[in-house]
Order: structure tokens, then C-alpha cells, then sequence
């Protein structure tokens, strides 16, 4: 594992995170990896941006082989409406980049169309109301201001699978459509999973991505 700062904030990179980095841009995947992987950036610089704006800079950032977790200080107080617009920051930048190049595109007639795909499929993605996405997350902050987290908690568990279900049933009937798009399918079925292996951990601390009174985010 390789170790820095960046100012206070410590910086851990796994060397399976090269692994993968270096899979996605020598791939056939080509220029839509390159622009996929600016789009993910953008999308953390979103959430960092904000915290730091909000006065609760991170602790800590780790960069694994599958994410990218970013830990906020201990002490930093933060009330549940700030929480609800951390966690929307990351795909609000995303929609903001797709409208940028799809401006860039009209005014200039520059080929924008990876770009704008990228911040789009990651934008959306993650406005979902799924408990391990950012949307999940939000919606877990905002409902937290008027009812306990217990509450909160089952309610976006629910609200998960409701969106959950749907989403992996047009993917089966996508796959057996096409005979080989399985993508959304696969999203569907691994976000299924997380969401019954790591029920409710999300809130906890014990996993990426966190609320008042505990202490991580993840993307």
C-alpha cells in the first residue's frame, strides 16, 4: 500500500488499484474507460468539494481496486441536511458536466458524446434510492431529520428493493433480448447483493459511506 498526504488528509493507494486502473485503460474498452474514469473523479472531487466547503475536510481518502472511500474527521458535527447534500454533490457534478459538454457540443461541434455518456450513466447511477448509493444515502439523511435512524434505516432498505427488483428484471429480459448485454443485469443483481450481505451497515459505520455520528463515506 503506497501512503501520502495531501496537506492533513492522508492518502492510501492499494497497489490492486494500479491493477485495475491500468486493466480499464489498456482494455478494449479504450476512450470510454478513460472518460469513465474522469467522470468517477469528478463525481469524488463533488463530495470533497462540498465537505470541505462545509468546513468538515476528510481525515482520509483510501483508493481500492472497486471504490474509493473518503473519512471524515471524528469531531466534525455535521447536521443530517449537509449529510443529505454530501452525499448528492458527487452526481450533481456529474449532470453539470454532462450539460457542459453537451454546450461544448452544440457550440462548437466538438464530439462530446463519451464524455457525456460517462457523466451521465455514473450521474444517474448513483442518484438511485439505493442504500449503498448516493441517492440511498441522501434520502437516508433527509428522512433521518424528522424520524429515528432505526425508521429511516428500514424505510430506505425498502424503498431499495422497490427500485431494485424492477431494475434487475428489465435487465434479465435486456440479456435475453440481446443475448449478450448483460450489464445492467449484473449491476442490478450486485447491488441486490451488497444490500442483503451488508444490510444495514451502511448506517452503521461499520461500512463505506456515513452519517452523523459516525465517520465514512464512500464511492
Amino acid at each position: 500500500m503506497i501512503q501520502f498526504h495531501i496537506g492533513r488528509c492522508l492518502v492510501k493507494v492499494r497497489v490492486l488499484f494500479f491493477a485495475v486502473l491500468g486493466f480499464l485503460l489498456f482494455s478494449s474498452m479504450g476512450e470510454g474507460a478513460i472518460f469513465g474514469l474522469l467522470a468517477a473523479v469528478l463525481h469524488e472531487l463533488g463530495h470533497l468539494g462540498l465537505m470541505t466547503l462545509f468546513g468538515v475536510p476528510p481525515r482520509e481518502v483510501r483508493l481500492n481496486p472497486f471504490g474509493i472511500d473518503i473519512v471524515e474527521q471524528d469531531d466534525s458535527g455535521r447536521s443530517y441536511g449537509k449529510d443529505s447534500l454530501i452525499a448528492l454533490a458527487g452526481p450533481a457534478i456529474n449532470m453539470l458536466a454532462w450539460l457542459a459538454g453537451w454546450g461544448i457540443q452544440q457550440g462548437f461541434g466538438l464530439d462530446m458524446g463519451e464524455w457525456m455518456l460517462a457523466n451521465l450513466a455514473i450521474g444517474l447511477m448513483n442518484l438511485m434510492p439505493v442504500e449503498s448509493l448516493d441517492g440511498g444515502q441522501a434520502l437516508y439523511a433527509a428522512l433521518c431529520i424528522k424520524w429515528s435512524e432505526e425508521t429511516s434505516a428500514k424505510i430506505v432498505v425498502g424503498v431499495s428493493f422497490v427500485t431494485l427488483v424492477p431494475l434487475a428484471t428489465a435487465g434479465f429480459f435486456l440479456l435475453l433480448q440481446s443475448h449478450y448485454n448483460f450489464s445492467l443485469l449484473l449491476i442490478s443483481v450486485y447491488l441486490i447483493f451488497l444490500l442483503l450481505w451488508k444490510r444495514g451497515r451502511y448506517f452503521t459505520g461499520q461500512e463505506p459511506f456515513a452519517f452523523k455520528g459516525q465517520n465514512r463515506y464512500n464511492k
